[in-house]
């Protein structure tokens, strides 16, 4: 294969790479749209925590992102986030 031509290949599949990311980063920016600006803040504050430290209210809020995140992968016609990362990862 000459080397422009996997130049060119090289460029095709990070721009395909490139939409599958946009496409996880619009799921998680609708079902962050959803949330309150109580519930963002508890879930900004439990980013990076250790799960048996969150509060019950933190774990409640969690939960129901989960929900809202896999309702959205649902919509975009995935039946679960762990099945978007895969697509996008190419397992």
């Amino acid at each position: 294969m000459t080397r422009n031509l996997k130049r060119r290949i090289e460029a095709i599949e990070k721009s395909v790479r490139g939409n599958k990311t946009a496409i996880r980063d619009e799921i998680s920016a609708r079902t962050l749209r959803q949330l309150s600006d109580d519930q963002l803040t508890l879930l900004y504050e439990w980013r990076g925590k250790d799960i048996s430290k969150m509060t019950d209210e933190q774990l409640t809020m969690l939960y129901e992102y989960v929900e809202l995140q896999e309702r959205e992968c649902k919509r975009a016609g995935f039946n679960s986030f762990k099945e978007l990362n895969e697509w996008i990862n190419g397992q």
